[in-house]
């Protein structure tokens, strides 16, 4: 969904990563994606994103989030279900 952004407003993605967190010390340090599909990591999937606010503002992708992400089911995004699909945006600046 990250590279049709970019596709769509060029430039204004500067960097991303996904890889998994978890809240538990505990959890497994480098757990495969099918594991934390599995529910029984404690992880979720996660996406660090590096924008240009000259060519996109903040608003806009949140807007732009929101098109794929439903805010309004409680640990579920479309068929898949479960802790691991949670959704939640944190945001930081240098």
């Amino acid at each position: 969904m990250i590279s049709k952004l970019g596709e769509e407003i060029p430039g204004a993605i500067l960097g991303n990563a996904v890889g998994f967190m978890s809240p538990k010390k505990d959890a497994p340090a480098h757990p495969k994606y099918k594991e934390v599909c599995s529910g029984t990591t404690t992880h979720v999937e996660v996406l660090h994103l590096r924008f240009d606010n000259t060519k996109i503002t903040y608003e806009e992708l949140v807007r732009y989030f929101f098109t794929f992400h439903d805010p309004t089911t409680w640990n579920r995004q479309g068929n898949d279900k479960g802790t691991q699909y949670a959704s939640a945006i944190f945001y930081h600046s240098e």
